[in-house]
């Protein structure tokens, strides 16, 4: 939240919101829920590499892919684009805010609701 250029959040939030308004509306195809998957890596991608730690961000890459492989439905967007992308926005206001302990504070209830989706609790 401190280091993140204002351009790179407006670019972030303007992705999410275009994902989020297409869900909205009704409109569901495997190549909205291929873009929505395409942002929501990303946006984790690209908090992981904000750690400026190449070692991490090579061991989430790895990890990441690896789960991905294994679990390939389990871990996809696909019917939670409005909810997923809902949650993103609640996080990227927050830094956009330059809020950290608010991002925080929104990005464990994400993982926890993501947690909850991918083990249908």
């Amino acid at each position: 939240t401190r280091t993140a250029s204002d351009d790179t959040i407006a670019e972030m939030i303007s992705n999410h919101r275009n994902i989020a308004e297409a869900a909205q509306s009704g409109t569901t195809s495997p190549e909205l829920d291929a873009r929505a998957q395409a942002i929501d890596w990303g946006m984790h991608d690209a908090f992981i590499d904000s750690l400026g730690n190449s070692i991490i961000s090579n061991a989430y890459r790895v990890n990441s892919i690896k789960m991905r492989l294994i679990n390939q439905e389990r871990f996809r967007i696909a019917g939670h684009v409005k909810s997923v992308m809902a949650e993103h926005l609640t996080i990227l206001e927050a830094i956009e805010q330059r809020l950290p302990e608010e991002a925080a504070e929104r990005l464990v209830a994400h993982i926890r609701n993501a947690r909850d989706r991918a083990l249908a609790v």
